[in-house]
């Protein structure tokens, strides 16, 4: 029989209480650390999935130029609709905003001569405002209308004075088509300057082609005349 005695039992090592004791008091710490977050985000304004009355959807901001009468970029806000009556009493011209930068729309009354070349008189109002969105010195030396394109017949300074840039010639442009898109008898615009063609104003839009009018993709008014043709066929009388 082995004479060997057992080897003493060695004491526990208490290190390992510490030990645990942190790791406890760590994810105690953890959990009221998310339950603080959850409480906290809990009381934030929560944004609604729609926009309802009163609240503004997330989206693209909207233009500083745009108010009640002028909009941003070279289409006034209210596009004149087509004229429903004849002889024409009221046409709407078009002027630039205090900053240059729009459109705004300017009723004219005409008077009974007027009246008898409406496109004629609108057109020559507008281009000697001095706040035209033509170039300045710019003349109307004749509109004639046929088959429902007007053909318009500017002066040089049309050309010579433009200031050049990308707003100055859309406005002067949309100004133009615009304003003659409200007769029925027009849906397209062809510019002239002297009496002929000219490739661009601003280098953006070709003008060796008549461009449309905004309200041409517009229903017209039904039976609304179309006698301004005639009316405007002899030029700029």
């Amino acid at each position: 029989m082995s004479n060997k005695q057992a080897a003493p039992r060695r004491p526990k090592n208490n290190a390992t209480l510490p030990m645990a004791v942190a790791l406890a008091a760590t994810a105690i710490g953890a959990l009221a650390l998310g339950s603080l977050l959850t409480t906290t985000q809990g009381c934030r304004p929560q944004s609604s999935p729609t926009a309802g009355a009163g609240t503004v959807a997330d989206g693209p901001a909207p233009s500083p130029f745009v108010s009640d009468d002028t909009r941003a970029g070279p289409l006034p806000t209210d596009i004149p609709s087509q004229q429903p009556t004849q002889p024409t009493k009221k046409v709407t011209v078009f002027k630039l905003s205090p900053d240059g930068t729009a459109l705004e729309n300017v009723e004219l009354e005409l008077t009974p001569e007027q009246a008898k070349h409406p496109a004629t008189a609108a057109l020559e109002a507008m281009v000697g405002d001095k706040d035209s969105p033509l170039p300045p010195g710019t003349k109307v030396r004749s509109v004639k209308i046929a088959d429902k394109t007007a053909t318009v017949d500017f002066s040089e300074e049309f050309v010579k004075n433009f200031p050049g840039g990308d707003t100055p010639e859309a406005l002067a442009l949309n100004a133009v088509t615009t304003l003659l898109g409200q007769f029925p008898s027009v849906e397209k615009v062809q510019i002239l300057v002297e009496g002929k063609k000219i490739d661009t104003l601003g280098g953006n839009q070709d003008l060796d082609v008549p461009l449309v009018t905004p309200q041409a993709n517009k229903t017209a008014v039904s039976g609304a005349p179309d006698e301004h043709a005639s009316a405007e066929g002899t030029g700029g009388g």
